[in-house]
């Protein structure tokens, strides 16, 4: 088995990041940048292998808000306010950020 160039892989992990945050399909993606469909699917399927499982953990809710107002999601010591029509993406982007031991 070939070794795995550590910048190769860095690249990939940012190409699929990107293409997930994105609206577009995979094939949508590849297309609109240039990659080749197969290399694509062979780096998402070799670095979902590698990434950690999600893990869930108890939320506690410190009262009910009124329909319409902020959310504060605190992750260890940031604290992330989410606001009426927020960006789903961004805020998987960020939770992922704040979980990640890198």
């Amino acid at each position: 088995m070939k070794p795995v160039n550590g910048t190769n892989q860095e690249k990939w992990r940012g190409i699929v990041r990107e293409q997930g945050l994105s609206a577009l399909s995979v094939n949508a993606f590849c297309t609109k940048h240039g990659y080749a469909l197969h290399q694509f699917r062979y780096w998402k399927e070799k670095l979902r292998h590698q990434e950690p499982a999600l893990r869930f953990v108890p939320a506690v809710a410190a009262g009910r808000a009124p329909t319409g107002t902020d959310l504060t999601l605190e992750i260890g010591r940031a604290r992330i306010v989410i606001r009426p029509g927020f960006d789903r993406a961004l805020l998987l982007e960020a939770v992922r950020a704040l979980g990640s031991d890198e």
